[in-house]
């Protein structure tokens, strides 16, 4: 199928239809009340969109780069798909159709993260390595006592990758690229105007619970394992002509008292789930504060 793109028609060999039941806003009601109650009280309600496509072709891990190409230049994707403008201040809450805000092809680059974790006992770590207490109160310093110029809760994601003086961290690189971990530490970090909780397990409930219904465990009948087949990324779009970013991006930071990149506030990340030829994007620009917003 061609598509019109600014006087030319461009292949794609991909097609997307948003599927039904989906919000057209990109709102969260796929997510518990319990869980979209604390993503307002982190600040973090406002700047999240969720939005479900079902695709045509087979999707190919080594087509990865087309796949995600062909979605973010799909005009089925761009007219629900919502966005700020860059120009947009902290603490607005404009959000724009994404073909409004450019009208060129974009351009995406795509990092396939692990989504492998099915047992939450993935946190205990978190106890046994003395971060939080046995009642899951938080052993770092308060919110309060972080950088005056990083006001965000980054010490804890800072810690669960610091090493010790024998060379040990509680969770190693290559497990922060799992996906569970990268929903834990945004939820963590929270928005711009952010009501942090002392204690780990609304973080961890959170967590669960966007973690499953986004990648759709199921148990095995034959193994009886929980079983997880959904493939994620994190995407960066931008404008081809202008290399500029259109939607929000975890390009990972350094500190320079830490080695290790940490993840930024703000991301898009991918679920494909080739079983059911549907993939989901799930976004979040923390320049949205939500704070005293209502949920039904």
């Amino acid at each position: 199928m061609n598509e019109e793109h600014d006087g030319a028609a461009v292949s794609r060999e991909y097609q997307f239809t948003h599927l039904p039941r989906q919000s057209a806003d990109g709102s969260l009601e796929f997510l518990d009340k319990a869980t979209r109650e604390n993503l307002v009280k982190w600040g973090m309600y406002g700047g999240l969109r969720h939005h479900r496509w079902s695709y045509s072709s087979k999707f190919e891990l080594y087509k990865a780069k087309m796949f995600f190409t062909d979605l973010v230049n799909s005009d089925e994707v761009k007219t629900h798909i919502q966005v700020l403008p860059s120009t947009t201040s902290s603490g607005s809450s404009s959000f724009r159709r994404l073909d409004t805000c450019t009208s060129t092809s974009l351009k995406v680059d795509v990092q396939e993260l692990q989504a492998t974790i099915t047992d939450l006992t993935f946190f205990e770590r978190l106890q046994t390595q003395g971060l939080v207490s046995s009642t899951g109160q938080f052993k770092y310093p308060s919110p309060y006592d972080l950088l005056p110029d990083d006001p965000s809760n980054i010490d804890l994601v800072r810690l669960m990758l610091a090493k010790d003086a024998g060379g040990n961290s509680p969770y190693s690189v290559q497990e922060s690229e799992e996906f569970l971990f990268k929903i834990f530490g945004h939820l963590v970090l929270g928005g711009t105007v952010c009501q942090h909780d002392e204690n780990l397990q609304p973080y961890k409930a959170a967590c669960s619970s966007m973690y499953g219904k986004l990648v759709s465990p199921y148990r095995d009948e034959n193994s009886q394992r929980i079983v997880l087949r959904a493939c994620v990324y994190a995407l960066d779009v931008r404008d081809s002509e202008t290399g500029e970013r259109v939607m929000p991006c975890d390009h990972g930071r350094h500190l320079a008292s830490h080695e290790q990149p940490l993840m930024s506030p703000s991301f898009t990340y991918a679920i494909v789930e080739p079983l059911k030829k549907q993939v989901s994007v799930l976004s979040y620009d923390r320049r949205v504060s939500s704070l005293g917003a209502e949920i039904a």
